[in-house]
């Protein structure tokens, strides 16, 4: 009896001298020995906004006279580099750059427009692999409608088109895409001069399949269904419509997969996550 009150006093005090070492672990910054924080460095030193939404960028990078955001912010999956769209003339639509800041020394870098990319075509849309070496975006360059680039000892490769069949009976492709864990891509594209509709194409063995159409639970025929973003195990997607029952333009909804695989409803996220104002790019 003694015996097995000792072996469990010693496998107790390694299980919690184990989740200490964890703890530890997880709460400071492994190269430089500082506690990490929401307000220290992550995501640009901005506050947890929990669940009510807060102004994202810091005084610095905050729109001009001489440039505005467009889309989403994508962050590496270290969190230490940030790319974002960039309208850099108000005048001319088309012409969308992309900036990126960078944390290095301690301190994020001012803002910089990507090195890989060709000004004179718009660029929108950056998205990063899950291992972070490679960066999806849209361009409007020739050959493609989604291009990579793929990071290298010596820097960014020169961007590349991924090779998607067109949708069918779409007359063109959007500004916003998502992609899943498996390689699912996510994407709107015209279905009129009008409306959007949503729809996915599957990595199989390596080969973008033909875009499938997400069905009329999620497509409507008098509203517009644009930006997506996919759980990357596709537990859920959100994206914004103009569909009735919203609170201004766009609204963004959530759906969820039902424990049989299926789609649900979509659910608006509400007042306190959308407004009177065009709300969308989750």
């Amino acid at each position: 009896m003694k015996f097995c009150i000792a072996i469990k006093i010693i496998l107790l005090t390694i299980t919690f001298s184990f989740c200490c070492q964890f703890y530890s672990n997880a709460c400071v910054n492994n190269e430089t020995g500082v506690l990490k924080s929401d307000t220290s460095w992550k995501y640009l030193g901005r506050p947890s906004p929990r669940m009510t939404p807060l102004r994202f960028p810091p005084d610095s990078l905050l729109a001009t006279s001489n440039w505005m955001w467009h889309g989403s912010p994508m962050f590496s999956p270290d969190l230490k580099e940030m790319y974002w769209g960039k309208i850099i003339n108000y005048s001319i639509y088309q012409r969308i750059s992309l900036a990126f800041t960078k944390y290095v020394n301690n301190q994020w870098t001012s803002m910089q427009t990507a090195p890989f990319i060709d000004t004179s075509y718009m660029n929108n849309n950056p998205f990063f692999s899950r291992t972070g070496d490679t960066l999806f975006f849209i361009s409007g360059a020739p050959g493609g409608f989604i291009f990579r680039v793929k990071r290298t000892p010596t820097g960014w490769t020169q961007p590349s088109a991924v090779p998607i069949p067109p949708a069918p009976q779409t007359i063109g492709n959007g500004l916003q895409f998502s992609i899943a864990k498996d390689g699912t891509l996510y994407f709107e594209a015209g279905d009129s001069v009008m409306y959007h509709d949503l729809y996915k194409s599957e990595l199989i063995n390596g080969t973008y399949q033909v875009p499938v159409n997400l069905g009329p639970v999620i497509n409507t025929n008098y509203s517009s269904e644009i930006c997506p973003y996919i759980d990357p195990d596709e537990r859920f997607i959100m994206f914004a419509s103009t569909r009735p029952g919203g609170y201004g333009y766009h609204v963004i909804y959530i759906r969820k997969r039902n424990s049989y695989g299926t789609w649900r409803t979509p659910i608006n996220l509400g007042a306190t996550r959308n407004s009177s104002f065009d709300d969308a790019y989750p």
